[in-house]
């Protein structure tokens, strides 16, 4: 069994209770967000949003060093299980907007190795699951994607 994932987008509303989750399971998390403010209140110990016994297990994570942080993708530490918490935005046709994803991707394509598995654990549009998989085909990796629906 994994002892340590990453979540891209970890602190968010979906992420960072899948990390609290993570670490009630003493599983470590690697938390990458571009919301450095939230990052911040989070390394103080305290929660960005309200999340039920939220603070009581974020206070015991802390406490047994079961979370590291990121918010540059230079920074970012990818493990076997990678969790990306991002939603796709979607036009004003309901088509959905791959640009975040695509991005994302492109910034991490340096630092993925074949056998990591990437599970999509936000709101997404039909189609992106698949979307991903054939974007990181492209780019000659073996990646894993499912998705795991809120």
């Amino acid at each position: 069994m994994f002892r340590e994932i990453t979540i891209i987008g970890g602190a968010g509303h979906v992420g960072l209770a899948f990390a609290l989750i993570c670490a009630k399971k003493n599983i470590k998390v690697h938390i990458n967000d571009i919301n450095s403010n939230s990052i911040k209140l989070i390394q103080k110990g305290k929660m960005p949003h309200k999340e039920k016994n939220g603070k009581k297990i974020l206070d015991y994570a802390l406490k047994n060093n079961l979370f590291t942080f990121s918010t540059k993708f230079e920074d970012i530490k990818l493990n076997k299980i990678n969790i990306i918490c991002l939603g796709t935005p979607i036009d004003e046709f309901l088509n959905p907007q791959y640009k975040i994803i695509i991005s994302l991707f492109n910034n991490l394509n340096k630092y993925l190795k074949n056998g990591q598995h990437f599970i999509i654990r936000s709101t997404v549009s039909p189609g992106t699951t698949n979307f991903i998989h054939d974007f990181l085909n492209k780019k000659q990796k073996k990646i894993n994607v499912t998705f795991y629906p809120e």
